[in-house]
C-alpha cells in the first residue's frame, strides 16, 4: 500500500534551518529541491538567527523527515517553516507522483483532509468570545451513546469526534421533546466512523470511561505558554 505525500507547515516555532546549502545533495532515488528563495515570494526569507532560532534543530528536524522519505514511510513531503513572517526554510522531498518518477516541488498542491479543523475551530472560539455562540463540552461515554442513537436510527456510523456535536443534538432534541415545541437543529456532521470500529468496541465493552483532567494538571501544563507572547486579541466587529 502506498503511502501519500505530507505538506509539513510550521509557523511561529523555535524551528531553524541548518547548515545545508542551497547545493546539498539528494541520495540516488530520492529526490530533494535547492533552498535557494523562490522569486516573487509572498514573504521575504531569513537566516534562522535573523530571527531568533536554531539552525541546528532546523536542521535536525529537516534531515529527520527527509529520513523518513528514504526508509519510504512517506512518498514525498513539502516543508515550509515561517518565523516572524519570514521564511527560514522551504523545501520539498520525494515524490509527488511516484508511479511516473514526478519529484516533489516547492507549492505542490496536495489533496489533504482535516485540515479546516484548525480554521473552523479558530473561528468557533471567535464566535464564542464575541457571545454570538455557546460552547459545550461532553464526555466520551455520552457521546458515544449518542454515536451508537444516530447509527441505529439512521444507518450509519459517525466518526467519534463528530458524536460530540450529535451528543448536543441529542440533547436539545431530548429538552424540545419534554417541552412539547417542534424544533429544527442544524448539526454539522464531519464525518464517518468506519475506521473508528474499534473505539466503538471498546465502549461496548465497558472498556471505556470519562476521565476529568485535575485542575491542576491544567495548570501545570499551560506554563509552557508563558514563555511565548500572546495572541492579539481580535474581534469581527
Amino acid at each position: 500500500m502506498s503511502r501519500g505525500p505530507g505538506l509539513v507547515l510550521i509557523g511561529g516555532l523555535s524551528l531553524v534551518l541548518a547548515a545545508c546549502s542551497s547545493g546539498e545533495t539528494s541520495r540516488p532515488g530520492f529526490p530533494r529541491t535547492e533552498l535557494t528563495p523562490i522569486q516573487e515570494s509572498p514573504f521575504p526569507y531569513a537566516a534562522p538567527e535573523d530571527v531568533g532560532m536554531s539552525e541546528q534543530r532546523l536542521w535536525l528536524f529537516k534531515e529527520r523527515l527527509y529520513s523518513r522519505v528514504v526508509a519510504r514511510h512517506l512518498v514525498g513531503s513539502e516543508i515550509l517553516v515561517i518565523k516572524d513572517g519570514r521564511i527560514v526554510l522551504h523545501q520539498a522531498m520525494g515524490w509527488a507522483d511516484i508511479d511516473r518518477a514526478v519529484p516533489m516541488d516547492r507549492n505542490s498542491v496536495f489533496r489533504i483532509a482535516s485540515m479546516t479543523k484548525p480554521f473552523v475551530g479558530t473561528a468557533t472560539l471567535m464566535l464564542v468570545d464575541e457571545g454570538l455562540m455557546e460552547a459545550k463540552a461532553y464526555n466520551q461515554l455520552a457521546t458515544y451513546e449518542a454515536g451508537l442513537l444516530v447509527a441505529r436510527s439512521e444507518g450509519f456510523i459517525p466518526a467519534p469526534e463528530t458524536n460530540h456535536a450529535l451528543a448536543c443534538v441529542v440533547d436539545l432534541a431530548r429538552q424540545a421533546k419534554e417541552e412539547g415545541k417542534e424544533k429544527v437543529i442544524l448539526c454539522n456532521f464531519s464525518g464517518h466512523g468506519v475506521i473508528d470500529l474499534g473505539a466503538y468496541e471498546q465502549f461496548l465493552a465497558g472498556n471505556l470511561s470519562d476521565y476529568e483532567h485535575a485542575t491542576e494538571e491544567i495548570e501545570e501544563a499551560e506554563k509552557i505558554l508563558e514563555q511565548y507572547p500572546k495572541p492579539e486579541h481580535v474581534k469581527s466587529r
